[in-house]
């Protein structure tokens, strides 16, 4: 049994992924990842504090150890146990599973 979350998925601009002239569906943890790192808390009207924010990391004041702590509190709230988080020079890596 494929117990892989899944659902509409989106392009890499965000607009909805379109296949076959109807909605693209398939495994979407990724992007839901992705999603809980850009959304801003608000911009889910259902949770209006899931997300993360991740612009107002870029060139500002706040810390490796402070962006992480963050991240990883926001994944575990949506479900996903955190297996190993790093980031550096820009780039995340991730480990997680639900």
């Amino acid at each position: 049994m494929d117990d892989k979350i899944k659902d509409i998925l989106l392009e890499p601009n965000y607009d909805l992924k379109i296949e076959n002239r109807d909605f693209a569906f398939g495994p979407s943890d990724q992007q839901h990842i992705e999603l809980l790192m850009v959304a801003n808390k608000g911009n889910f009207l259902e949770y209006p504090t899931a997300g993360m924010g991740i612009d107002r990391y870029k060139n500002g004041n706040i810390s490796k150890t402070q962006f992480l702590r963050e991240a990883r509190l926001e994944l575990e709230k949506d479900g996903y146990t955190v297996n190993e988080f790093s980031y550096d020079n820009g780039v995340i890596d991730l480990d997680v599973e639900r």
